[in-house]
């Protein structure tokens, strides 16, 4: 299935699941992208899936296979895309709070 009918048809399916709430979004008209307020399954589109897999999989999967799915050249570039959480640390920061929390009412 070429993309263009792939993205086609993954809007009909969503549309028929009734995502239809109200969102904003940037989609692209011609070679401009503009602020819309658009349904749900108006947006969706074949790199929904592609950044899914990489955020997903990020992790189990080693890094340089899943740049080479999903064409990154560096993964500085990659990380950037996928935006990962760096749960250490905010368990750290979480614990801090708690432990202050604690101080605080023994006080």
């Amino acid at each position: 299935m070429d993309i263009q009918n792939y993205n086609q048809q993954i809007k009909h399916i969503a549309k028929l699941a009734s995502l239809n709430n109200l969102i904003k979004a940037s989609m692209r008209i011609g070679y401009r992208t503009k602020d819309v307020d658009a349904e749900k399954w108006e947006i969706l589109s074949s790199h929904i899936g592609r950044r899914s897999f990489a955020s997903n999989f990020y992790g189990k999967i080693p890094t340089p296979l899943l740049m080479e799915a999903t064409g990154h050249s560096t993964e500085q570039i990659f990380l950037r895309y996928i935006n990962p959480i760096d749960n250490d640390r905010i368990l750290s920061l979480s614990n801090y709070f708690d432990k202050m929390y604690e101080e605080r009412l023994v006080s």
